[in-house]
């Protein structure tokens, strides 16, 4: 069962759905049409329900499609996401690209167009925003179509629903390479060394007409970049600049009593976002903003996506006064801030801790101000934020004109997929030789793009040492076994490799997926805090690779059994859920328990430090502790040092 594919379980279902589809659709009132329109409409219901299968029931659609322009049909027409409406190769009909700062409307723009086409793909960097995007367009698809919009699914790196449906909201990841409309979020990531590569397949989809009409969101530092694209048919595209919609303010002050400033942003009814860049941090400041009578909750890395939801949901409902969070709201999740508290400027960005980039300090303070009410930028100076990082970073939010955006859009990332290392090499590459043919192909690349003529002088490699050392692991023999490696296909393998997986769980996954080794968990009830959060993000980790390797979670012997899958599948999954919802619920009890000390369980005192996870009294006592063991183990080793001394001439002598 292969990834994406449909067991004969997944075929039925989808059958029914369209029966059901079909049944709606004869039903249904009629809208102003022609005749043979509405004829239309009854042939198409009776033959779909007549389908004994799935591909029958599609064709008949696809037939039905130049009789009439039902909009009630609109969702039996669309191909689901593996077989999408492709584009005549070529050149896209449109090309749309929205350019400007934050709470300027770009996505809004482009976001509109696509619920009315009512076929395409929204591509985005985060689950959430995904996830939010959805929610989006089926409130605007409802108002263009009426009683029957067209369906909106989802479909990230860790969880899907309805990812057939005509209009798919997704990570840029997982994004379909062809389409009706695409719609492409922040497309300054194009730049990013790890994840860029997304963006920049999107971009080659859309510059070579798998998609029918383009619509390219981002800001306007990207437009060099984005005209080189699509350079040959520059007379096709069409850039709006947009605006930003209200004034964003620096304030020079710190927050000298930030309980004060809390009470006094709930007494005006400000909502406020605080942004620190480490667990401890962020749970620290919620609780003390919870003392200061404040509601506030937090999210940080390790969250699970249904709770960040429900967190992002009582932001959205006016549920919280304050959010702590880390730089997740920069990526283009809208909240309704009024304004952005800075605690600090640095973060761990996976090898070392550093000061953010005006870029991403400005995509989080560019969140304060909704619509055309200004938004408000503070910094607590308590914590180290670097109050020049924050002044450019306000001016580049801002629109203004400078040099304070740091963002290298000079050239967009390209990485290899398994075609481009099988045409480079002439043939499939064995596992044993795709390092070396993914180093030949970065090599190639910098050598033709030395061409002035190359065509794709607008791209330049990215970081390839994670993937090769993926691949260097999924071929050493004391991981996977010579005789299982070989029995695996060059494709299988290459799909491993590339799965968004976490490091720490990457050798386990693999080597279950390559032996056909069940993946076993136990009872999260017994796991508290940071267990539970890392046993969930296991658990989400082998859920995504279960959706091309699914007999790590049946075992070997029951892969061929579809029941068995999608009943191990649906197991995992719920139990992804539950320990999201504990996870969740003990959000709370983390945020109360921030500022006590985890030794004695009593307060850590006020001139404790934010990461102290102990208070000042333990600390001595297990500094003195550490201190005595320390001597008793010096003297015990002088001991035994002056035992095995040789005697000396004169004690012998004697």
């Amino acid at each position: 069962m292969g990834f994406g594919a449909a067991s004969p379980a997944e075929a039925r279902a989808k059958l029914e759905k369209l029966k059901l589809e079909a049944t709606a659709a004869a039903a249904a009132p009629p809208t102003p049409s022609k005749p043979e329109d509405e004829d239309a409409v009854a042939r198409l219901a009776q033959k779909i329900l007549r389908s004994s299968s799935i591909e029958e029931a599609r064709q008949h659609a696809r037939e039905a499609t130049n009789t009439t322009n039902d909009p009630r049909l609109a969702p039996l027409f669309q191909s689901p996401s593996k077989g999408r409406d492709k584009a005549t190769p070529g050149w896209p009909e449109s090309v749309e690209m929205y350019l400007g700062p934050t709470n300027s409307g770009k996505t809004h723009r482009s976001l509109d167009f696509l619920a009315k086409i009512g076929s395409g793909c929204y591509a985005g960097p985060l689950r959430a925003l995904a996830w939010e995007v959805r929610h989006s367009v089926e409130a605007r698809a409802k108002k263009v179509w009426g009683e029957h919009p067209p369906t909106v699914g989802l479909w990230t790196g860790e969880e899907s629903r309805d990812p057939d449906a005509p209009v798919l909201c997704c990570t840029a990841e997982v994004a379909p390479s062809h389409g009706n409309v695409l719609v492409l979020d922040e497309a300054h990531w194009c730049a990013d060394p790890q994840r860029g590569h997304a963006w920049t397949r999107l971009l080659l989809a859309a510059r070579s007409g798998r998609y029918r009409h383009v619509r390219i969101c981002g800001p306007v530092q990207s437009e060099p970049l984005l005209r080189r694209v699509f350079e040959k048919h520059e007379h096709a595209v069409t850039v709006h600049r947009t605006q930003r919609r209200s004034r964003l303010h620096f304030e020079r002050d710190p927050i000298a009593d930030f309980p004060a400033f809390l009470q006094q942003a709930k007494s005006e009814r400000r909502f406020v976002a605080v942004v620190a860049f480490s667990r401890a941090a962020v749970l620290s400041l919620a609780g003390i903003a919870r003392k200061a009578g404040a509601r506030a909750s937090v999210i940080f890395g390790k969250l699970p996506p249904e709770a960040r939801r429900k967190q992002l949901d009582d932001a959205l409902a006016g549920r919280l006064d304050v959010l702590v969070c880390t730089d997740v709201i920069g990526h283009g999740i809208n909240l309704p801030l009024d304004d952005v508290v800075f605690a600090e400027t640095k973060k761990f960005d996976g090898t070392q801790r550093r000061d953010l980039y005006v870029w991403e300090a400005a995509q989080v303070a560019g969140r304060a101000g909704r619509d055309e009410l200004p938004g408000r930028c503070w910094y607590l100076p308590r914590y180290g934020a670097n109050v020049k990082l924050l002044t450019k970073a306000v001016k580049a939010a801002n629109g203004d004109p400078g040099d304070g955006f740091d963002l290298d859009l000079s050239k967009a990332v390209l990485a290899p997929d398994l075609s481009a290392l099988t045409q480079l090499t002439g043939s499939v590459p064995s596992i044993l030789l795709l390092p070396k043919c993914v180093t030949q192909w970065r090599d190639e690349l910098q050598r033709s793009l030395n061409d002035s003529d190359d065509p794709l002088d607008w791209v330049k490699s990215g970081d390839i040492d994670e993937l090769q050392r993926r691949l260097d692991i999924l071929r050493n023999s004391s991981l996977v076994p010579d005789d299982v490696r070989k029995a695996l296909s060059a494709s299988d393998l290459w799909h491993l490799a590339r799965l968004p997986v976490r490091e720490q769980h990457f050798e386990a996954v693999a080597r279950a997926a390559c032996l056909g080794e069940q993946v076993v968990f136990g009872s999260l009830d017994s796991l508290v805090d940071e267990q539970l959060e890392d046993e969930v993000q296991r658990l989400g980790d082998v859920l995504m690779a279960s959706r091309r390797f699914p007999a790590i979670l049946v075992g070997d012997d029951a892969v061929d059994e579809d029941d068995a899958c999608l009943a191990a599948v649906a197991c995992h999954e719920a139990l992804y859920l539950y320990g999201s919802r504990l996870i969740g619920h003990g959000v709370g009890r983390q945020i109360d328990d921030a500022h006590l000390c985890k030794v004695c369980g009593q307060p850590k005192g006020p001139n404790s430090k934010i990461k102290d996870r102990q208070c000042r009294r333990c600390f001595a006592i297990q500094d003195r502790e550490a201190a005595q063991a320390a001597r008793q183990l010096a003297r015990q080793y002088a001991r035994v040092q002056a035992r095995s001394q040789p005697p000396q001439l004169g004690h012998a002598l004697s």
